[in-house]
Protein backbone atom coordinates (compact mmCIF):
# COMPACT_ATOMS: atom_id res chain seq x y z
CA UNK A 1 0.00 0.00 0.00
CA UNK A 2 1.19 3.56 -0.81
CA UNK A 3 0.79 5.99 1.93
CA UNK A 4 1.46 9.85 1.90
CA UNK A 5 3.22 11.49 4.16
CA UNK A 6 4.51 14.77 5.27
CA UNK A 7 8.51 16.23 5.01
CA UNK A 8 9.87 19.18 6.40
CA UNK A 9 12.79 20.57 4.19
CA UNK A 10 14.82 22.87 4.46
CA UNK A 11 13.29 25.83 2.72
CA UNK A 12 10.16 24.43 5.03
CA UNK A 13 8.11 23.23 1.37
CA UNK A 14 5.44 20.60 2.16
CA UNK A 15 6.41 17.33 -0.01
CA UNK A 16 3.83 15.08 -0.58
CA UNK A 17 6.18 11.95 -1.20
CA UNK A 18 4.23 8.16 -1.92
CA UNK A 19 5.74 5.03 0.04
CA UNK A 20 5.70 1.86 0.41
CA UNK A 21 3.53 1.90 3.83
CA UNK A 22 4.39 -1.32 6.63
CA UNK A 23 1.05 -2.21 6.74
CA UNK A 24 -0.14 0.60 8.90
CA UNK A 25 -2.57 3.40 7.60
CA UNK A 26 -2.80 6.35 8.94
CA UNK A 27 -6.22 7.58 9.13
CA UNK A 28 -8.24 10.34 7.25
CA UNK A 29 -8.60 11.97 10.15
CA UNK A 30 -4.99 11.60 11.49
CA UNK A 31 -3.72 13.04 8.47
CA UNK A 32 -6.08 16.13 8.36
CA UNK A 33 -4.74 16.99 12.38
CA UNK A 34 -1.37 16.69 11.26
CA UNK A 35 -1.82 18.74 8.59
CA UNK A 36 -3.63 21.14 10.16
CA UNK A 37 -1.11 21.05 13.21
CA UNK A 38 1.60 21.97 10.65
CA UNK A 39 -0.74 24.99 9.13
CA UNK A 40 -1.32 25.91 13.05
CA UNK A 41 3.02 26.29 13.11
CA UNK A 42 3.04 27.76 9.87
CA UNK A 43 0.88 30.27 11.31
CA UNK A 44 2.39 30.96 14.58
CA UNK A 45 5.99 31.16 13.00
CA UNK A 46 4.63 33.49 10.21
CA UNK A 47 3.01 36.21 12.29
CA UNK A 48 5.66 35.72 15.37
CA UNK A 49 7.32 39.16 14.41
CA UNK A 50 4.63 40.70 12.61
CA UNK A 51 2.63 43.98 13.88
CA UNK A 52 -1.13 44.56 13.74
CA UNK A 53 -2.33 47.25 11.18
CA UNK A 54 -3.55 48.53 14.30
CA UNK A 55 -0.40 48.40 16.71
CA UNK A 56 0.76 45.47 18.57
CA UNK A 57 1.87 41.84 17.93
CA UNK A 58 -0.92 40.29 15.95
CA UNK A 59 -2.48 37.45 18.91
CA UNK A 60 -2.58 34.03 18.41
CA UNK A 61 -6.03 33.65 18.88
CA UNK A 62 -7.40 35.60 16.05
CA UNK A 63 -5.30 33.72 12.88
CA UNK A 64 -4.96 30.19 14.86
CA UNK A 65 -8.87 29.78 14.78
CA UNK A 66 -10.21 26.46 12.85
CA UNK A 67 -11.60 28.25 10.14
CA UNK A 68 -8.27 30.72 9.51
CA UNK A 69 -6.77 27.10 9.90
CA UNK A 70 -8.98 25.79 6.94
CA UNK A 71 -9.10 28.77 4.94
CA UNK A 72 -5.05 28.75 4.74
CA UNK A 73 -5.15 25.04 3.65
CA UNK A 74 -7.71 25.53 1.62
CA UNK A 75 -6.99 29.14 -0.53
CA UNK A 76 -5.13 28.61 -3.68
CA UNK A 77 -2.38 31.88 -4.76
CA UNK A 78 -4.69 32.85 -7.67
CA UNK A 79 -7.97 33.02 -6.08
CA UNK A 80 -6.20 35.00 -2.86
CA UNK A 81 -4.74 37.38 -5.07
CA UNK A 82 -8.15 37.61 -7.05
CA UNK A 83 -10.06 38.68 -3.53
CA UNK A 84 -7.28 41.17 -2.36
CA UNK A 85 -7.71 43.15 -5.81
CA UNK A 86 -11.47 43.05 -5.36
CA UNK A 87 -11.12 44.16 -1.38
CA UNK A 88 -8.60 47.08 -2.55
CA UNK A 89 -10.51 48.28 -5.60
CA UNK A 90 -12.89 50.60 -4.36
CA UNK A 91 -9.30 52.25 -2.25
CA UNK A 92 -7.84 53.60 -5.26
CA UNK A 93 -9.25 57.02 -6.78
CA UNK A 94 -9.62 57.68 -10.33
CA UNK A 95 -6.92 60.12 -10.47
CA UNK A 96 -4.25 57.99 -8.90
CA UNK A 97 -4.66 55.46 -11.49
CA UNK A 98 -4.41 58.10 -14.06
CA UNK A 99 -1.23 59.11 -12.29
CA UNK A 100 0.37 55.39 -12.30
CA UNK A 101 -0.99 54.95 -15.87
CA UNK A 102 0.77 58.23 -17.24
CA UNK A 103 4.24 58.13 -15.22
CA UNK A 104 4.25 53.81 -15.91
CA UNK A 105 4.16 53.05 -12.11
CA UNK A 106 2.14 50.62 -10.19
CA UNK A 107 -1.06 51.42 -8.33
CA UNK A 108 -1.34 51.23 -4.60
CA UNK A 109 -3.38 48.00 -4.74
CA UNK A 110 -0.84 46.33 -6.72
CA UNK A 111 2.15 47.52 -4.65
CA UNK A 112 0.20 45.90 -1.62
CA UNK A 113 0.09 42.69 -2.83
CA UNK A 114 3.51 42.53 -4.20
CA UNK A 115 4.68 43.72 -0.82
CA UNK A 116 2.66 40.57 0.68
CA UNK A 117 3.88 38.53 -1.71
CA UNK A 118 7.89 39.45 -0.57
CA UNK A 119 6.94 39.09 2.80
CA UNK A 120 5.60 35.49 2.55
CA UNK A 121 8.39 34.57 0.52
CA UNK A 122 10.97 35.60 2.47
CA UNK A 123 9.54 34.04 5.34
CA UNK A 124 9.74 30.82 4.27
CA UNK A 125 6.07 30.19 4.12
CA UNK A 126 5.59 27.11 2.20
CA UNK A 127 4.13 28.09 -1.41
CA UNK A 128 0.80 25.72 -1.14
CA UNK A 129 -0.49 28.12 2.04
CA UNK A 130 0.73 31.18 0.46
CA UNK A 131 -2.82 32.20 -0.92
CA UNK A 132 -3.91 31.60 2.52
CA UNK A 133 -1.26 33.40 4.97
CA UNK A 134 -1.31 36.43 2.21
CA UNK A 135 -4.93 36.87 3.16
CA UNK A 136 -4.61 36.70 7.15
CA UNK A 137 -1.70 39.33 6.66
CA UNK A 138 -3.15 41.35 4.24
CA UNK A 139 -6.39 41.72 6.57
CA UNK A 140 -4.47 41.95 10.43
CA UNK A 141 -1.04 43.62 9.32
CA UNK A 142 -2.28 46.00 6.18
CA UNK A 143 -5.91 46.41 7.79
CA UNK A 144 -7.49 45.28 4.60
CA UNK A 145 -11.14 44.73 4.63
CA UNK A 146 -11.45 41.23 3.60
CA UNK A 147 -14.36 38.75 4.66
CA UNK A 148 -12.67 35.61 5.63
Amino acid sequence: MLKRRFAMMNDDDLLFDGHEDDGQEQSSSEANANVNDFVKMCIEKFFDDKIMHCGGKVPKYMVNTPNRVCMVINTNLCDAVDMAYKSLRDHISVEDRKIAKYYGEITSDIRMVNDALSVLGRSGTPQRFAGGMMILYLKYCKGVKIDV
